[in-house]
């Protein structure tokens, strides 16, 4: 999808797994909740755990299965391999639903991810939900 199929207006095929890389910016938590909504795919972003956008559409979300944080800075590189920068800020990949679980795990266990992975069922969801509500 480009900009001008603006993603937030077309239909989800709840089917479908989609990976959302969303514009970091006002529109991000839109992007967040709808991925969340969705519940089939991975989300690529800032991992700014303590913003409401983070606590509503992944920790408190029923439809999150794992969250994956990468060890240090993400690098970007153009299609000639250079590398030309690096994100503003640690970022996380987000899974909603069991497939997208999967895939995440699968990726961690082959080694093409560097950082950490929190798993999360129903028992640990129990626990999330022990803190206190802002």
């Amino acid at each position: 999808m480009t900009v001008r199929d603006d993603g937030l207006r077309q239909a989800w095929d709840r089917t479908e797994f989609y990976f959302v890389n969303p514009p970091y910016g006002r529109e991000c938590p839109t992007w967040m909740a709808r991925a969340a909504d969705h519940g089939n795919g991975l989300l690529l972003v800032f991992a700014r755990t303590e913003t409401r956008m983070w606590h509503q559409s992944v920790w408190r979300h029923p439809n999150t299965s794992a969250v994956f944080f990468f060890e240090g800075r993400l690098r970007f590189v153009t299609t000639k391999g250079e590398e030309v920068g690096s994100a503003g800020a640690p970022s996380a990949l987000v899974a909603y639903g069991a497939k997208a679980k999967r895939a995440l795990v699968k990726a961690v266990r082959r080694g093409g991810l560097r950082g950490r992975i929190v798993l999360l069922d129903e028992a640990q969801a129990d626990v999330f939900g022990l803190g206190v509500a802002a």
